[in-house]
């Protein structure tokens, strides 16, 4: 299991559950994991050529157990209806 915010596996202190193309994505410990991949997104699509062709598809990932979103979105919803939330 990954923690959504210190990318590392729970059971092991050392490494991390997040590649960046073809390392290990160390340094973004502490970050939101849709934070990053949007941001990657971004960073990927503002950098392109645009007169090459660009496809780019983006599946967030953090929409399961165990609830790990920042506060903000977390307090969109009612605690009685979502009893993982709060």
């Amino acid at each position: 299991m990954c923690d959504h915010y210190t990318q590392k596996f729970k059971e092991c202190d050392h490494a991390v559950d997040l590649w960046d193309s073809f390392a290990p994505g160390h340094g973004m410990n502490g970050t939101y994991g849709d934070y990053m991949y949007v941001g990657r997104a971004v960073e990927t699509i503002n950098s392109h050529d645009v007169s090459t062709p660009l496809f780019y598809y983006l599946a967030l990932q953090v929409a399961h157990d165990p609830v790990e979103s920042p506060a903000r979105f977390q307090a969109e919803y009612d605690p009685s209806t979502c009893p993982d939330v709060g």
